[in-house]
């Protein structure tokens, strides 16, 4: 499995968080907070994992870390016909270690036995060595965005490192929030455990038939936010004057400096047309007045009603993806994808078939800096 007969490849069992913790430190950042938050360490590296394992990769030379890869076990689907496959959050080789293929032997142990595996937030090296084992690499993960107040918008440039004249090219180029009120005949309902399994009845029969990508279902819903160790996310369902549930959003309020934040919308899916506008104008009556920005990340087509609200896809190069602080030298995900034994589809008809249903909260990329 090695070129390298010194160095050892294993996964780390359930009691090892604080190794995997280690690796991090030593090989990334001492100050990154899957170096100093177990929780959080293991939740996003026990999901999809058995009892005795943790989703966490490591290569020993001796008693020295010197790579490390992550793994999330998700429930990805196709039209309801689950598949085995996971996401990658992490890849990091020690600089004195890169010559030895360290970094392709612990992709290809992580991936191995699974159909598909998508990769999030990755860099430019890593998306090399993805190109050459067959992936689909993406160069920017869709996003949607939209400016809230002028005011708080010059206030956000100003941190994030534009010049003066840079804040009208950033009002001209992407929308401004819109405030809008559901039609009648719906009704914006939170997300909670009592009507968790009526969203799942939903997922089940509305949405799983006709999408491909990773589940919503009520287990997804109750690991990815329910439960959350750290964050606290607003779920919002919306709901037929019939009584049926016809769409969900997840969002969440990110802090920025100056007393702003942004709002990051995780999740949105919607029936149809009608129900996707109710339910973006369930958002846009929530969105604090301090905003800076609004944004959501997705592959597929559910996203579009937020147009109704504002959200475009114009912009959005010019708006950071890291909040603290705002850098607007970084305005895009890299993201990409390897499929394997998944009838009819290779990486790239998966990633771009517009019946996908993937976001950013499938990946790693929504946790505290």
């Amino acid at each position: 499995m090695n070129q390298n007969r010194h160095i050892r490849l294993r996964w780390l069992s359930s009691d090892e968080a604080t190794r995997g913790m280690e690796a991090i430190r030593l090989l990334w950042r001492s100050d990154h907070i899957l170096a100093r938050d177990e929780a959080l360490f293991r939740w996003q590296y026990g999901q999809g994992h058995d009892s005795k394992h943790l989703g966490f990769l490591i290569a020993e030379d001796g008693d020295t870390i010197v790579a490390c890869s992550g793994l999330m076990l998700l429930p990805w689907h196709r039209y309801g016909a689950p598949l085995r496959g996971g996401v990658g959050a992490i890849t990091i080789v020690a600089p004195e270690y890169r010559e030895q293929a360290l970094g392709l032997q612990l992709i290809r142990e992580a991936d191995n036995g699974l159909q598909i595996i998508g990769s999030f937030g990755i860099n430019k090296r890593i998306a090399m060595l993805f190109r050459l084992q067959g992936r689909h690499v993406l160069p920017a993960f869709p996003r949607r965005i939209c400016h809230g107040d002028p005011q708080t918008l010059e206030i956000y440039a100003h941190m994030a490192g534009y010049e003066p004249e840079a804040v009208d090219q950033l009002r001209q180029s992407c929308g401004a929030l819109l405030k809008k009120s559901p039609e009648a005949s719906y009704r914006i309902e939170e997300l909670s455990f009592d009507n968790l399994m009526e969203w799942d009845a939903a997922w089940q029969t509305l949405f799983e038939p006709k999408l491909i990508g990773v589940a919503r279902h009520a287990a997804y819903m109750r690991w990815r936010y329910l439960e959350h160790p750290r964050f606290a996310y607003k779920g919002l369902l919306v709901r037929h004057s019939s009584g049926e549930i016809r769409g969900m959003t997840v969002l969440r309020e990110i802090p920025l400096p100056g007393e702003l934040c942004a709002v990051r919308l995780l999740d949105f899916l919607a029936r149809d047309e009608y129900a996707g506008k109710a339910l973006a104008a369930g958002i846009s009556e929530i969105i604090p007045a301090n905003c800076a920005y609004v944004e959501h990340f997705s592959l597929g087509q559910q996203g579009i009603a937020l147009e109704h609200i504002g959200l475009g896809t114009e912009g959005s190069q010019l708006f950071s993806v890291y909040t603290s602080p705002p850098d607007h030298r970084h305005c895009s995900i890299l993201s990409a994808f390897l499929v394997n034994n998944v009838e009819g589809y290779t990486a790239k008809s998966f990633a771009e078939s517009p019946n996908i249903y993937v976001t950013l909260a499938d990946g790693d990329q929504d946790r505290p800096n």
